[in-house]
């Protein structure tokens, strides 16, 4: 009924062992299905189609979505804002997998896509923390 995705595989290897250290069963997510027992863990990609009780969608920092090594060195406008758009819709996708509830989290400072649902004494306190 839970789940976990992240945007790399990376971030799912840490958080599964954390979960082990705390006695929580997980497993990764195979080709699209999920099952089994425990909290279920995958890449964004791996979201589609399913559905859960909550979804946690971490690491929604702004160098990880979008992925800054996808817009690296990209100079055609209209390629970026393809990229941009195919992140977006990756990242939507994780957050409506939720049937009841969906958290994010994040460190540093946020995704570019969540300026419009954070409110401007949110953005202003993270851009507080940033300068200390």
């Amino acid at each position: 009924e839970i789940a976990i995705f992240s945007r790399a595989n990376a971030d799912l290897e840490a958080i599964q062992a954390a979960l082990k250290r705390n006695r929580i069963k997980s497993q990764l997510l195979q080709q699209e299905s999920s099952g089994g027992e425990g909290v279920q863990l995958g890449t964004l990609h791996r979201a589609k189609g399913l559905e859960f009780k909550a979804v946690f969608v971490v690491n929604v920092s702004d160098e990880q979505v979008p992925l800054r090594s996808l817009l690296q060195n990209i100079q055609d406008p209209q390629l970026r804002t393809d990229i941009l758009t195919r992140e977006r819709q990756l990242l939507y996708v994780g957050l409506t997998r939720a049937r009841d509830e969906a958290l994010l989290t994040w460190t540093g400072y946020p995704s570019r896509f969540l300026e419009d649902i954070l409110t401007d004494s949110e953005l202003e306190a993270l851009e507080g923390l940033a300068e200390d």
